[in-house]
């Protein structure tokens, strides 16, 4: 995973399980249902040893990642609130990244062709939520 062509934009195609995975983690009703509904845009890119990982939102927010394999970084989720992550690769062509804060949540971005499926996971609970993009031509 940690070679290749890292900068390509994935378009949404689909999700399940959003709206309980989001209240899981202690988004307010409001909040959640706005979540739920996103049809984000994934964007993805790799410069020497640094990744990010971008997700653009249909009103114009954003919530990027950057980090390098293996290295904790501080990552603000888009509430506001600080956690802890790390990023590592997978079986495959997998990134696998773990937050740390009020509860620790496993994210996997499985890359798979023209597709990158995304699945959150809050630890220990078993709810879990998947995103499907598929690659801009």
């Amino acid at each position: 995973m940690a070679t290749g062509d890292f900068s390509k934009t994935y378009t949404f195609k689909s999700s399940d399980n959003v709206l309980a995975f989001a209240k899981a983690r202690g988004v307010p009703d409001d909040g959640a249902a706005i979540y739920a509904a996103a049809k984000p845009t994934l964007e993805v890119s790799k410069k020497g040893d640094q990744f990010t990982i971008r997700r653009v939102f249909s009103e114009g927010r954003a919530h990027d990642i950057s980090f390098e394999l293996g290295k904790e970084f501080d990552e603000t989720r888009p509430n506001g609130q600080t956690v802890k992550s790390v990023v590592v690769a997978g079986e495959g062509k997998q990134l696998i990244q773990t937050q740390k804060g009020d509860k620790e949540v496993k994210i996997v971005y499985d890359f798979n062709g023209d597709d990158v499926v995304s699945t959150a996971t809050i630890t220990g609970e078993g709810v879990s939520a998947k995103w499907v993009f598929s690659r801009n031509q």
